[in-house]
């Protein structure tokens, strides 16, 4: 029987001066990683300046394909469900009609829009190892479609049950899967088991990850102010964070 904390038999890329017996999962859900919000954000902010034309258009482009994929729903639903697409809340349609329709909806999106988002977060990751960052790489995640959907759903599942458990399990839940996607895509863990890795490493500096999200959500925020031209710094530079705590936990398992 296979130990889900083994790391798996493939390249380790990483340039964070730690040796890569640490950049392990054994380790990462011990709490045994480098977590500092000053040299996280340091150094994304370092790796966001220059060279990263590629890391910015693959963002575009998926966030493209993330809208692309929301509005086909809408009119895969509308298809189906002809009374909703004239109106999303008609007066003559039932409560239970409408989360229906919304659950399948939301299902599309997860089903088509997971293998996107891992392959985002992983341009990040690649930045932040320096390994080579292409424009198409978001697509590379596209055979573990099935994987990243059921770790995506079952997400979706348990954070709502958290929600409706008083709202604090909801929010430390939030945060504590924030990894598993990745874990799904780099280290190819089963839903579950991704969930429970990224829940394990996060609870050691929960509160860090909390207020290292919020920081980064105010930073482009701010940055979107003065007509968005910010953003074109502040986003790439939040995706290189991301991809800097996972490769401070858990390295880069270079298959691409």
């Amino acid at each position: 029987m296979t130990n889900i904390y083994d790391v798996p038999n493939s390249q380790l890329i990483e340039d964070n001066g730690v040796s890569p017996e640490r950049n392990s999962i054994e380790h990462a859900v011990t709490g045994n990683y480098e977590f500092s919000i000053r040299k996280i954000m340091q150094e994304a902010w370092a790796k966001s300046r220059g060279g990263n034309i590629q890391l910015g258009a693959g963002l575009l482009l998926g966030v493209i394909f993330l809208v692309a994929i929301a509005l086909c729903s809408k009119l895969i639903i509308g298809a189906l469900f002809p009374i909703y697409l004239k109106a999303f809340a008609p007066p003559h349609l039932g409560v239970q009609q409408l989360v229906v329709v919304g659950l399948i909806s939301r299902c599309i999106q997860m089903f088509f829009g997971s293998p996107i988002i891992a392959g985002v977060f992983m341009l990040g990751v690649k930045r932040a190892t320096g390994a080579p960052v292409k424009i198409l790489a978001i697509f590379d995640y596209a055979p573990k479609t099935l994987k990243l959907f059921g770790t995506s759903l079952l997400m979706a599942l348990l954070v709502l049950l958290g929600f409706c458990l008083l709202i604090l399990p909801g929010i430390y839940l939030l945060v504590a899967y924030s990894l598993a996607l990745p874990l799904v895509a780099d280290k190819n863990l089963s839903p579950w088991q991704a969930l429970e890795v990224s829940r394990k490493t996060i609870s050691h500096h929960w509160f860090g990850f909390a207020g290292l999200y919020f920081l980064m959500a105010v930073v482009v925020l701010i940055s979107a102010i003065p007509a968005g031209i910010g953003l074109l710094w502040t986003l790439p530079m939040s995706l290189i964070c991301l991809g800097v705590i996972y490769r401070n936990a858990f390295g880069y398992t270079a298959t691409h």
